[in-house]
């Protein structure tokens, strides 16, 4: 009888000689149920090792879907918040398109009032978009400007990146400073599951963002949701 860890072996073999590398695609499952005279099950439980230890990654979409050797994942500063002037993203994907799902005015959202200090009559434009590069979903973004902040933002900037609205449409006097920037990792919900094209058990960065004035006045918040098989943060890589 087969042991899944034969078929285990037998891929990283395959990884280790160069064989698979990275970006390769793997040969569909019953090539190595017939090849190892094994059940579905049991290539199926080497496989899902493989993609638990970060080694092998599932992706889902168009033309892609299928299980392939991860890559090297792409390493963003913290500092960073802006993904359409990323020369890295840019250099990797070729030009950032924009996507809106949706855009209103909302009042009263009891959470980013708490994070921004607003009360509950003021107003917030909510905007909800995915970024691309090269057809493919590279963050997912739900912003919060207010309108008291950003009295004269228009629908057609938010095609913009966030570092191109700030400076033109703050309000006179206020000037950015710095950002306040936690990570979280979650499972990926079947919304994010579709606006990402990952699969189910995929791990999502969310990256919870409240950009200040140099007063410390929170002026919008943000929060961005990230394929954490193929992006890493770090403190210390290069800024903009």
């Amino acid at each position: 009888m087969v042991m899944y860890t034969e078929i285990k072996d037998y891929i990283l073999e395959c990884i280790k000689k160069k064989e698979y590398y990275a970006g390769y695609k793997l040969p569909p499952e019953r090539e190595f149920t017939e090849k190892f005279s094994a059940s579905r099950m049991t290539v199926r439980r080497a496989v899902d090792e493989l993609i638990q230890e970060g080694i092998l990654i599932k992706k889902k979409g168009k033309g892609i879907t299928g299980t392939y050797v991860s890559e090297p994942k792409k390493t963003r500063s913290l500092r960073r918040i802006s993904i359409s002037t990323d020369k890295e993203l840019i250099h990797e994907y070729g030009q950032i398109r924009v996507e809106i799902l949706e855009k209103k005015i909302i009042k009263n959202h009891s959470v980013t009032n708490k994070l921004l200090g607003l009360l509950p009559h003021e107003e917030i434009y909510q905007v909800k978009r995915v970024q691309y590069g090269w057809d493919i979903p590279i963050v997912y973004e739900n912003i919060f400007f207010p309108l008291k902040y950003f009295p004269h933002i228009q629908e057609a900037d938010f095609n913009q990146s966030l570092t191109t609205i700030t400076p033109l449409y703050l309000i006179d006097g206020l000037q950015q400073g710095n950002n306040e920037v936690e990570i979280e990792c979650i499972i990926a919900t079947p919304r994010l599951m579709k606006l990402l094209s990952v699969t189910r058990d995929t791990p999502i960065l969310q990256m919870n963002i409240i950009v200040r004035d140099i007063n410390g006045i929170p002026l919008y918040c943000g929060k961005d949701s990230y394929d954490g098989n193929s992006f890493k943060y770090s403190s210390h890589a290069e800024i903009e």
